[in-house]
């Protein structure tokens, strides 16, 4: 298979586990364990950490503002000014502004627009579907570096416990269970600084 937008690579996982890259038995078990820790990650964090060209549909919270999924930029702004499903009207760049101010040069995705106050335009409060929005959206084009490091751990530790008996594994004297259906604790605080908050 294909990984589709994942975190991390089948090569960086397989030299993380030792696996020479041209031996090619577990291929298709890591990609789609690769995949499959992408979506968790995305589920954990409440976003996507790659780009994805879509168009979508807003309810302003006021005349002034918006809030919306991540935003890596703006193909094109309309809104529904009468509330009859048709986005008559274009706003250009110097109607809105992205927000937070310089969360794109941080490498951080924008969250929400406001209305300039020096536009020709305000949103129309009250309408359901009132905002549509032409862009990419996502997080991030790429994962940022610690999605990527969850990524990987994660799968390698998954990959690992396919091979434990009824899902443990001895180490020592000790043994200690394998089988967790959720992100591992470590896991969770390389990606907490990246969990959205609603």
């Amino acid at each position: 298979m294909t990984i589709s937008n994942g975190y991390t690579t089948l090569v960086t996982v397989k030299t993380a586990l030792g696996i020479p890259l041209d031996e090619r038995d577990d291929d298709f078990y890591l990609e789609a364990t690769i995949e499959s820790v992408s979506r968790m990650i995305d589920n954990h964090t409440g976003r996507r950490f790659y780009a994805e060209t879509d168009t979508r549909y807003y309810a302003p919270i006021s005349i002034d503002e918006v809030y919306t999924d991540d935003i890596i930029s703006v193909t094109s702004l309309k809104t529904d000014d009468d509330n009859d499903g048709t986005f008559e009207t274009t706003w250009s760049a110097s109607d809105y502004h992205l927000m937070p101010f310089n969360a794109g040069e941080n490498g951080r995705p924008y969250t929400w627009i406001e209305a300039s106050g020096y536009g020709s335009y305000s949103f129309p409060h009250g309408t359901k579907k009132a905002v549509q929005i032409v862009g990419s959206f996502g997080y991030a084009t790429t994962a940022p570096k610690p999605v990527a490091e969850a990524c990987k751990i994660q799968a390698i530790r998954l990959f690992k416990r396919k091979d434990a008996p009824f899902g443990v594994i001895a180490g020592g004297d000790m043994q200690q269970s394998m089988t967790i259906p959720d992100l591992d604790p470590d896991v969770k605080m390389l990606l907490s600084p990246y969990v959205r908050r609603v």
